[in-house]
């Protein structure tokens, strides 16, 4: 109750301040889009040099983040998070600024939709050696490209479907990368479907051999890897936003948390002057 309570405390303050977007293409000009969303993470396994072993893990993790597209081909992003874990108390996680550029528009007639972005970020130094979170150095630089397009369309609905890709650098530790693979559905521009796939890789020389918090060397020096599946629903209320609530769960590990299932709910809300 104790942590609900904190959550309901930041959604009030920030909530005018979307984790990150990735996907190929922007906002409306000069909107703003805020998002407030809670995720609950758990897991039973920790994948380590000496076979999986039991341990169970959890995260709270709680984001608002506020996005503006001042141009057609320009979009900017402040995102800040709190967090609490199995090995740490609730506080202040990171914050985050994402510029996204559009090089190309399938809705207006170009064959498919390319961006890309910068994300720069800083983290709370305790949750650098958390097996909860993957986190990388007090200052990472994240480097990414998305290509999309839509199609399919019929008198209430058509698909898109779109892919991710990215590299990350710390200022600590060796680099990582990530991708996405998402198709979504979308009727009626009320109710939304995503059926995603998502991978990680990092590229650290260092193995997990237990799971112990003051053995764990944090995921910047990590040989790791994980992929996960997850499907996300969005309602659109009327003009008023979206809620949406998304599940996703690990289908394989290397020296991070197995079998983990993360739920989230969350809310976005467009505005402009």
């Amino acid at each position: 109750m104790k942590v609900i309570g904190y959550f309901l405390a930041i959604f009030c303050a920030v909530s005018a301040l979307p984790a990150e977007q990735f996907e190929p293409w922007l906002g409306n000009v000069y909107e703003f889009e805020t998002k407030a969303s809670y995720e609950f993470a758990e897991s039973s396994k920790v994948s380590t040099t000496q076979g999986d072993k039991s341990r169970s893990l959890h995260s709270n993790l709680f984001q608002a983040s506020l996005g503006f597209t001042p141009h057609p081909e320009w979009d900017v992003e402040l995102d800040l998070s709190f967090a609490e874990t199995s090995w740490n108390e609730f506080g202040y996680d990171r914050t985050k600024v994402a510029l996204r550029h559009l090089w190309l528009d399938d809705v207006t007639g170009d064959l498919l939709s390319l961006t890309s972005g910068v994300s720069l970020s800083v983290q709370q130094n305790r949750f650098l050696r958390d097996l909860s979170l993957i986190r990388h150095g007090s200052f990472e630089t994240l480097f990414h490209l998305a290509a999309g397009k839509e199609f399919g369309f019929s008198e209430k609905s058509y698909y898109r479907a779109w892919a991710m890709g990215a590299v990350g650098v710390a200022n600590q530790g060796s680099c990582w990368a990530e991708g996405e693979a998402h198709v979504n559905w979308i009727y009626n521009e009320q109710h939304f479907l995503d059926l995603f796939a998502g991978l990680e890789k990092g590229y650290g020389n260092k193995k997990l051999h237990s799971v112990s918090k003051h053995k764990f060397p944090g995921y910047a020096h990590l040989d790791y890897h994980f992929g996960d599946l997850g499907v996300r629903y969005d309602y659109q209320i009327t003009t008023f936003g979206k809620v949406y609530a998304q599940v996703k769960r690990r289908i394989c590990a290397r020296y991070c948390p197995q079998n983990q299932v993360a739920v989230e709910l969350g809310l976005n809300i467009p505005f402009s002057f």
